[in-house]
This record gives structure tokens, sequence and C-alpha cells, in this order.
């Protein structure tokens, strides 16, 4: 393929209209290419290897497509890339195309653009520990432990695996554990429709 300097021969378009080119590792060594070409590039190849069959590369292509096109909103926001000051563009602008690579950062943070599920059960289980820990501290401050603290957290743990998935098994003057379990109630729930998101892409596929 591109390691073997094999040309891949693309005559569809993608749905922004953009024409699918040929592609050789002399083009990937030798173009000028900015953030946005080479996401460009790599969206060409997510559509190839889509169309060979070859979910697991046509995914790798995929993220990498994203990662670029983050980098060119970084590269617009940050004024990188231009040579005249007079192509500066207006600070709304800059703030426009900052808030657009965050928002993609968070994406790619969180669960990889949904090609990487393993990110959000290890954020999951990172909450959950998380949310334990907080309430063992508090407990420990107020002076309610007052047995084992191994056989307290490991109660403590329980109760954020039941906040994370259902509902803070917390009586609401209890304050304030009640609120920490209800905030790791609330990322649970949004963790969960995540990966029902994750899952139902995957099954597709």
């Amino acid at each position: 393929m591109v390691a073997h300097q094999e040309r891949l021969s693309l005559q569809s378009e993608v749905g922004t209209g953009d024409l699918l080119r040929s592609y050789t590792i002399e083009d990937y060594n030798t173009e000028k290419r900015n953030a946005r070409d080479i996401a460009r590039d790599h969206r060409v190849l997510k559509i190839y290897f889509k169309q060979e069959g070859r979910l697991d590369l046509s995914s790798k292509h995929y993220l990498n497509e994203m990662r670029s096109t983050r980098q060119s909103y970084w590269n617009r926001a940050f004024n990188q890339n231009r040579e005249k000051d007079s192509e500066l563009l207006p600070r709304s602008e800059r703030f426009r195309w900052t808030i657009r690579g965050s928002m993609s950062k968070l994406l790619d943070t969180f669960f990889g653009y949904g090609e990487e599920p393993s990110k959000l059960i290890g954020w999951t289980i990172f909450t959950v520990f998380l949310t334990a820990l907080t309430i063992f501290w508090i407990d420990l401050t107020q002076g309610l432990i007052l047995s084992n603290p191994i056989i307290n957290f490991v109660s403590n743990l329980a109760i954020a695996l039941v906040s994370f998935a259902v509902a803070p098994p917390i009586p609401f003057d209890v304050i304030p554990q009640f609120w920490i379990a209800s905030v790791t109630a609330f990322v649970g729930k949004f963790f969960l429709a995540l990966f029902v998101f994750i899952l139902s892409r995957k099954v597709e596929r």
C-alpha cells in the first residue's frame, strides 16, 4: 500500500465534494501541507479503507483527521501560518476558533471521538474512585469513621458506584456528601449516554 509506494486510485467523492485523488508515499514526504491538508488526506484514506472493509485502519485515519482538524482550529485561533499582519483574524474570530478547538480537545480526551472507548472506561473508574476518596476524606474530617477505615472506604466505594449508575443513596440532609454524590450521578448519566453512543456506533459497523 502506501508503505510500498503503491498508488491508491480513488474515484468517488466525499460528502463535502472533495475529489478523492491518488496518493503515494512521495506525497507525504515532499508536499508542503498545513493541518487542513493533512486532515483532508486522512479523510480520503478513511473512506478508502472503509470501502475496503478495513475498519480498524479507517478508524485510525478518522482519529488523525479529527486531530489534524483540531490543529487547524488552533492555527487559526493563534494566527499561525500567516505571513502578514494584515491577514490576522479579528479577536472575535480567534475566540470562536479557540472554543471549537477546546471542544474538540474535550471530545478527544474523554472518548476519542467515539473511537476509543477505553478512555471513557478509564474516566469512569477515575470518577468513581475520586468520589469514594472524597467522601472518605470528608467522613474522616467529620469524625464519622469509628470502625475499620478499610471497611468504611469499601462502603464509600459502593456508594460512589450506586451514585454513578443510579442515584445518590445518601440522605438529602447529609451535606456535603449528598452534593458530591449528586455531581457523580450527573457525570455518570453523561458517561453512560456516551458509552451507549459509542457501542451503537461500533455495532452499526
